[in-house]
């Protein structure tokens, strides 16, 4: 299949035409002698110079639409840029927010798996029931935990046994001579056939508390209160 004829050699054809018959004609004019060129060839040269022109022409115009078509698609792949680069920030986003779920789900599946049974807390209440004393302006020990307007109930030291911290709960201090370390737990010497002294519980003390004040009225060397208007 022969190639297309170009738009140049289309235009060129006809003028080289034209030129050559013109040529010859003015060439006619001037010496009388030579043969006026054939108006036929004239005429078809002329028309097929029109043709060219009709052609260039429309080449012309679907040359100007190629071009707005091209104008069309560099936009419209700017625009698509634009949108692929829109769309990679969302996905980088959204990629940060499914990592940050799937911690989320993860510790919550953690703390799930690991739940503290109520008797874990409940031992780890009664040890700190030692070291706990009632809120500021609690209520007297002997009212209902129903009726008590906080969120505290006993068991838990009293404000004296506080004010004497751990001292309090110490055996007492030996005669002149005995070493023995401050806070040792050791079981103290007891007769053979003497029966063992059992230590009081954290609730047991709440209710022997009122004894051991009437036993002990004016026992004040350790009172290392700083807040005297919460006694």
């Amino acid at each position: 299949m022969a190639e297309p004829e170009s738009m140049r050699s289309m235009l060129e054809r006809p003028i080289s035409q034209l030129q050559t018959l013109s040529q010859a004609l003015f060439t006619a004019l001037s010496a009388g002698h030579v043969p006026d060129p054939p108006i036929a060839a004239l005429a078809a040269c002329d028309a097929s110079l029109a043709e060219a022109m009709r052609l260039t022409r429309i080449h012309l115009m679907k040359q100007k639409r190629i071009e707005q078509l091209m104008d069309e698609v560099y936009e419209l792949d700017a625009q698509l840029i634009e949108v692929v680069e829109t769309l990679a920030t969302g996905q980088r986003e959204l990629q940060a927010i499914i990592e940050e779920g799937e911690e989320r789900v993860a510790s919550a599946d953690k703390a799930k798996n690991a739940a503290v049974s109520y008797q874990q807390l409940i031992a780890y209440g009664s040890k700190l029931a030692d070291f706990t004393s009632a809120p500021p302006n609690a209520p007297i020990d002997d009212k209902e935990p129903a009726s008590i307007p906080y969120a505290f109930h006993p068991p838990f030291p009293a404000t004296e046994i506080m004010q004497r911290g751990r001292l309090g709960l110490q055996e007492p201090i030996g005669p002149v001579g005995e070493t023995r370390v401050i806070g040792d737990k050791t079981v103290p010497f007891t007769e053979p056939g003497a029966p063992a002294q059992a230590r009081p519980r954290p609730a047991q003390q709440l209710t022997q508390l009122p004894n051991r004040r009437q036993a002990i009225p004016n026992m004040d060397i350790f009172d290392l209160d700083l807040n005297p208007e919460l006694g």
